[in-house]
């Protein structure tokens, strides 16, 4: 008979501003994966959730929105925090107030790899029933309660393989210890990844401002991926162009290979509307756009709003069972075209 692991002692133990645990990682997963693009990410708790972002050069922001109904378990004590009196006063002095949040910036690769090896991943192998491995980011701890990994004579290791029941609980801890640990358990398997936080660099997260929106338009995600792959890489800009006439949404770079333009009219996989009566042209850095890919490919529709501003904003629905979950991008122009 397996004995499952008691986590409450980890609760007992750190006394934590964070407990979250969502019985099916999948879901989890494929939303942290579509921002995982670069190495580091910040993380803001609050009590609506968790948002993963990443930033780079102060014009592109992607967010991962872990809803706290994609949990099956969201406990927030932020009062736990011993800075949060140190934050009160900014919370409190906006117009609504703020909701008490948590910032912390984590290895993101480090995250995704300890995840993505424990939940049908690539086959681990380890030579004890309890193993610690590490590098500078992370400790992980792999435990066998009931004593029952299978055995391969031949080589002398224990090799276990993941499926896909696999439940992942997130902890973050006091003033005691503000690692995050991750908590990943299958078949009374636990394995347990302690992982440094780190302080984030001040930036600003970037949202879209309604009253100020110009255009929204409803794409089906294919084929703004492949619209996307079509288009001349080598360029440094990709400017899209809002048409208000006959509705028409169109990409164009220029690159070592010449001009290169999608047009793509209104239908069933195109909805454009413009709100302010006016066509719009932008441009934005092209090797940031590349980084929509991985999340177009695993969701179905894609939503872009754009502010008069130019700011940019492209949500992409991801298959959850959480449906509002979602990975939104946020791109600041370079220029507008006229």
């Amino acid at each position: 008979m397996h004995r499952r692991s008691n986590n409450k002692t980890y609760e007992t133990q750190f006394n934590p501003i964070l407990r979250a645990r969502v019985s099916n990682l999948k879901p989890l997963l494929t939303l942290l994966r579509g921002v995982h693009f670069k190495e580091k990410a910040n993380f803001a708790i609050s009590e609506d959730g968790i948002s993963v972002i990443i930033e780079e050069s102060k014009c592109f922001q992607g967010h991962s929105v872990l809803k706290k109904n994609l949990f099956d378990v969201y406990d927030f004590f932020p009062e736990r925090d011993r800075f949060q009196h140190l934050h009160q006063n900014d919370f409190l002095s906006h117009n609504p107030p703020l909701k008490p949040s948590i910032s912390f910036a984590i290895n993101l690769d480090t995250l995704v790899q300890c995840i993505m090896l424990y939940s049908g991943g690539p086959r681990a192998t380890y030579s004890s029933n309890s193993v610690a491995f590490g590098t500078n980011d992370q400790v992980v701890t792999r435990t066998d309660p009931s004593n029952t990994f299978p055995l391969n004579t031949s080589l002398g290791t224990q090799t276990y393989l993941t499926g896909n029941r696999a439940s992942v609980e997130f902890i973050y801890g006091s003033e005691l210890d503000p690692k995050l640990i991750v908590i990943i358990e299958e078949d009374g398997v636990v394995s347990r990844c302690a992982l440094p936080t780190f302080e984030i660099e001040y930036f600003e997260p970037l949202t879209i401002n309604k009253d100020i929106l110009a255009s929204r338009i409803n794409i089906d995600s294919d084929l703004f991926k492949k619209s996307l792959q079509s288009l001349d890489n080598t360029g440094s800009y990709i400017t899209l162009n809002i048409e208000l006439e006959n509705p028409q949404f169109k990409l164009h770079t220029s690159g070592s290979t010449g001009y290169s333009q999608i047009n793509m009219n209104v239908g069933t996989a195109l909805e454009v509307t413009c709100i302010d009566g006016r066509s719009k042209s932008y441009s934005y850095k092209f090797h940031q756009f590349l980084y929509l890919i991985k999340a177009l490919s695993l969701c179905e529709v894609t939503k872009i709003n754009l502010e008069i501003t130019g700011l940019l904003q492209i949500q992409a629905l991801m298959f959850s069972q959480a449906s509002n979950s979602l990975v939104e991008f946020y791109f600041i122009p370079e220029s507008e075209v006229h």
